[in-house]
């Protein structure tokens, strides 16, 4: 059995990048909020000053909403149709309850200050729409999507090619300078 002695956390480290600018956060029990970001649907990272788009203005988090009020009834009346569900009841009220937002939404019955506490409750930051990703939008490109295309496209294989490369380069410092501008 090991003992320790002195400082001992249970805190972990977490570290986010930009997919747009390249910026990296990192510290102990970092979220995304801390470093200004989003992550969208598609698993993008970015910050909220390499967006176009208000992320926080009624007009994006209520699209954002009657996206999720609406895939939170489908899902829920999918469960309530199966025949044995032992979370019966939670499913019945979690459509009650997202019908009944999505109603108020759509009737204009949802305050700024309701609908900013309901994106936080569904995780808007951590689930940001496609439409507002700067990727996703083709306004920017990952380099590694690039990447992959440039090989799919041209048939490119990548066994021959780093073959082609160790021949033509003795070390990776060689090989790091040829590739500079």
């Amino acid at each position: 059995m090991k003992i320790r002695n002195g400082f001992v956390s249970n805190s972990s480290s977490s570290s986010f990048t930009c997919a747009v600018c390249g910026d990296e956060q990192s510290g102990m029990d970092l979220c995304l909020s801390e470093c200004e970001m989003f992550e969208c649907t598609n698993g993008h990272t970015f910050h909220e000053e390499c967006v176009k788009a208000d992320l926080n203005s009624p007009k994006v988090q209520k699209a954002y909403m009657l996206d999720q009020l609406k895939a939170a009834i489908v899902s829920a009346t999918k469960e309530l149709e199966k025949t044995n569900n032992s979370h019966h009841e939670y499913y019945k009220k979690r459509l009650e309850e997202s019908t009944k937002q999505l109603k108020n939404l759509e009737a204009g019955e949802v305050d700024d200050d309701e609908l900013d506490d309901m994106c936080d409750d569904w995780e808007f930051r951590y689930n940001a729409p496609e439409g507002v990703c700067p990727i996703c939008t083709m306004e920017k490109f990952d380099d590694s999507d690039i990447r992959r295309y440039v090989f799919k496209r041209y048939e490119i294989d990548t066994d021959a090619l780093k073959v082609e490369i160790k021949e033509k380069y003795p070390t990776y410092r060689e090989f790091q300078l040829s590739l500079k501008d």
